[in-house]
């Protein structure tokens, strides 16, 4: 009886978060729009989130989010791909990205206006979406297809 208390009062609760999510990102939305103009820019990650195998190799992918970003990218938006992968490793990630029609204007680094807007290429990357498995949102492209 009391897990199934537990379990009701969980999902009562996720329902909430992701209501408060969406409003959030609503009015989120609207402040950043203003703030930067007519684009949005989102660094995403790689392993976990673009691909669900297992480092250094790539794959399976996640088409949805993959599908999600190539709209966002046509509309205009800026996407950078922010990940720790390196040399080798880094190339197969980009290769993957590639070969599904997703490509970054920035790879593990600010764009090009950021840098020339603040004066300095800082370490961590400037955007409006940080989409990456470690977040509490991961899934946080989900939210944002209906309402950006």
């Amino acid at each position: 009886m009391y897990n199934a208390f537990r379990n009701r009062d969980a999902n009562r609760k996720s329902n909430v978060i992701g209501k408060t999510l969406r409003e959030f990102f609503k009015h989120a939305i609207i402040i950043s729009r203003e703030q930067i103009g007519a684009f949005m820019t989102f660094a995403v990650d790689f392993d976990g989130t673009l691909s669900f195998g297992k480092f250094p190799d790539a794959g399976p992918a996640n088409e949805g989010l993959i599908d999600f970003l190539i709209a966002r990218k046509s509309r205009g938006d800026r996407l950078i791909l922010w990940t720790c992968r390196e040399g080798e490793a880094l190339r197969i990630a980009v290769d993957f990205c590639q070969n599904r029609g997703l490509e970054f204007d920035a790879i593990n680094d600010n764009l090009p206006e950021t840098v020339v807007k603040y004066g300095v290429n800082s370490r961590k990357v400037s955007c409006d979406f940080y989409i990456d498995d470690k977040s509490k949102a991961g899934n946080t492209y989900k939210l944002l297809e209906g309402v950006l």
